[in-house]
């Protein structure tokens, strides 16, 4: 357990929602007989019309520009509700939308129809994105490349228009570039499919970086879609990646981009342009070939942004968006309604778009430390060859009675070989916790882990009160989302620390949330503060001068509040390892005997009631299962270690824990012989070692109170 991940597109996609809550709606085959594409003979006239379509969309193949024009206009409205949306993917709009696109010259029109295309796959979600990608239309976006990169020529060369009519065009062409490379971003985000016919295609990875130049004007809107549809793109693919490593005059893009001195006009929250900084970063992160020596320098280039990101106050953020909430109108003719509202959304959009930058400096900053620490997690192909989760005979399965013999001493023997043929860990290469070394002497220098620290310690409380129907709603889902982004983050960090010596912690308040995800990042963290000062001597350890310690001083609230975590009716196991883990750290703080025995108690109860015949009482109220409770146990074994410790006679002694480790044997035993071997390999090789260890630290402790 612990080891942190670096799961960034899987995060993206599982962050990916539905605003108006209909994915999955779209019902393919009544889609498959409507509107299909259909050759013209110049692309001009012939229009193809399909009576089964709904009439809006057969409108987008009037041979009339304002009714094509009006049709657009009024699907991308349309979508953004689920109720006409869900009519129109039965009416047929996606192959409607597709060969509209594909069939129209008139750029006005074509801008309207991108629009619509990029609405629905915004707010469709994802199964109706992956329906679009199916019905062509990536294919029939990629095949306006041409005129795009023809505006950015125009654009590039710095021609003025010859006149007001060229001028409107090379308007609605950048305005088209836009939302043609929204929508791709979009579908990308959701379909793997797509990000591959993009790579395939020559143009777009030709087109995207010259947009991204910063020596040409192009509106900021632009590049920032460029930027971000890349940053899509680029991850994970090795073509995309051979492709732009080889470009030079990309690279030196990016790195005019990156640099703090060469773009100032970048370095402002003002329009948000911060983000085209960290996404730049991204997109060469993404690039960056691990074995580059260049990477030292890349981190160099890329903190000042990263400071300037997150040093941001969420809590004043939150303030100001719950006073937007909570701002009473006035008197109509006392001010302008229409201005008073338009600062209100603006106020939420500002708030939104702030914590979406911060949570991808958030993630480029996780990634940089993450990616030097992995270690490889490769599978390792088993002995027999298997794969097989069931036996011979065809039976196995949680809640199954192992085939061993009932004898407990052979069964421990058998376990402590196959423990002892199995124990022993290789350490990292040197030259990792060399460049880590380097790396979070910057981070310290620059203040970085503090600023995150600040991001999660933030008190989001005066969002509390915004209910689901709110305008506001939204910007509470990004802050509080960011919030749980900083302590992944915090985690990621302190994971991959070698030492521990500038953690300063200052658990102050409680983590009584409402969202387990919450409670989960937040107890992710302070895990992995504790371990880092566990690592660095012992929590509470004083280090190589009194003004260097770093100590966790919890009080009986702090305790409280993570036993409810545990005991959170829907808590995951993930959670309650990792609480119980960093309980146990907590517990060996020398001179907290008071501590000791509040978390002591935890674990007594906790193993009594998961080793008890399961009732309706026990199952109906909290029930751990068999991978928490080897947790709690190696947790026993490592606070009450040595008799020496100030806190053993006190609470182990006094409390009479032997007693109870002694009758709760039997009950574990069986409920590990419960645990599938096949099924859950891990999880029963854990409460095989915690079993056999129980034992022995039952005789152990037994005889060294004897010995005294």
């Amino acid at each position: 357990m612990g080891k942190s991940k670096n799961n960034r597109k899987e995060r993206r996609q599982n962050a990916r929602h539905d605003p108006t809550g209909t994915s999955g709606t779209t019902d393919g085959d009544e889609e498959s007989n409507t509107m299909q594409p259909t050759p013209s003979d110049n692309g001009t006239n012939a229009r193809s019309t399909n009576p089964g379509a709904a009439p809006i969309v057969r409108k987008l193949a009037s041979d009339l520009k304002d009714d094509r024009s009006w049709a657009a206009a009024a699907i991308s409205n349309l979508v953004l509700e689920d109720s006409t949306r869900l009519e129109l993917l039965k009416g047929g709009v996606i192959v409607g939308l597709a060969t509209a696109f594909k069939n129209e010259q008139n750029t006005e029109v074509q801008l309207e129809i991108a629009g619509a295309i990029r609405n629905l796959s915004s707010f469709g979600g994802e199964e109706v994105c992956l329906e679009m990608v199916r019905r062509g239309i990536v294919n029939a976006l990629l095949e306006s490349f041409p005129k795009i990169q023809e505006t950015a020529a125009a654009v590039a060369s710095k021609t003025a228009p010859a006149s007001e009519d060229e001028a409107a065009e090379l308007k609605y062409r950048l305005d088209l570039s836009e939302q043609v490379i929204l929508a791709l971003w979009s579908l990308s985000e959701a379909s793997v499919d797509a990000v591959t016919e993009v790579t395939q295609s020559a143009l777009p990875l030709a087109v995207l970086p010259e947009l991204m130049n910063p020596n040409h004007s192009f509106p900021f809107k632009l590049v920032l879609a460029a930027a971000q549809f890349l940053n899509t793109v680029t991850e994970d693919n090795d073509s995309c990646k051979r492709r732009l490593r080889n470009s030079v005059s990309f690279s030196q893009s990016i790195e005019k981009i990156i640099s703090w001195s060469n773009t100032p006009e970048l370095g402002v929250w003002n329009e948000n342009r911060i983000i085209l900084k960290v996404l730049a970063a991204n997109i060469a992160f993404n690039l960056m070939d691990p074995t580059d020596a260049s990477q030292q320098t890349f981190l160099e280039n890329i903190l000042p942004t990263l400071a300037f990101c997150l040093d941001v106050n969420l809590a004043e953020t939150a303030s100001v968006v719950a006073e937007q909430v909570n701002l009473e109108l006035p008197e109509t003719g006392e001010v302008d309604v229409s201005q008073l509202t338009t600062k209100i959304e603006t106020t939420f959009e500002t708030a939104i778009a702030t914590a979406n930058t911060i949570q991808l400096a958030l993630e480029l900053l996780s990634s940089t430390f993450v990616d030097v620490s992995e270690e490889d997690t490769s599978p390792q192909k088993e002995e027999d060859g298997g794969w097989q989760d069931m036996d011979a005979d065809g039976e196995g399965g949680e809640g199954g009675e192992d085939e061993d013999n009932d004898d407990p001493m052979a069964y421990e023997n058998e376990l402590s070989l196959q423990i002892q043929s199995e124990s022993g860990a290789a350490e990292g290469p040197a030259e990792q916790q060399s460049l880590l070394s380097i790396r979070f002497k910057q981070l310290s220098e620059n203040g970085l882990i503090s600023k995150v620290m600040n991001l999660a310690g933030s008190s989001l409380s005066p969002l509390d009160g915004i209910a689901a129907a709110s305008p506001a709603f939204p910007c509470t889902a990004a802050l509080r989302t960011t919030r749980i982004r900083s302590f992944e983050c915090l985690q990621n960090l302190l994971t991959a620390a070698d030492t521990a010596g500038w953690f300063i912690a200052n658990p102050a308040e409680s983590i009584r949330y409402k969202s387990v995800d919450v409670v989960e990042a937040a107890v992710s963290g302070l895990w992995a503060i504790a371990r880092g000062l566990e690592n660095a001597g012992a929590a509470g350890a004083k280090l190589k001068s009194p003004s260097d310690s770093a100590v966790l001083l919890p009080d009986p609230a702090h305790i409280q509040a993570l036993s409810e975590a545990i005991a959170l009716p829907n808590a995951p196991d993930s959670l309650q390892v990792k609480t119980v883990a960093l309980l146990s750290i907590l517990a060996q703080t020398p001179g907290s005997i008071a501590t000791n025995q509040l978390i002591g108690d935890l674990f007594m109860r906790m193993l009594k009631l998961g080793t008890a015949a399961p009732t309706a009482a026990n199952t109906l109220s909290y029930y751990p299962s068999v991978e928490v409770l080897s947790e709690v146990l190696n947790a026993v074994f490592d606070v009450y270690a040595d008799a020496a410790f100030d806190y053993d006679a006190p609470v182990f002694v006094a409390k009479g824990y032997v007693t109870v480790l002694k009758e709760c044997y039997q009950g574990f035993r069986s409920r590990v012989k419960q645990v599938d071997k096949r099924r859950m390999k891990e999880i029963r090789e854990r409460a095989d070692e915690a079993l056999l260890n129980m034992r022995a630290f039952i005789d152990y402790k037994i005889s060294e109170r004897k010995g005294k």
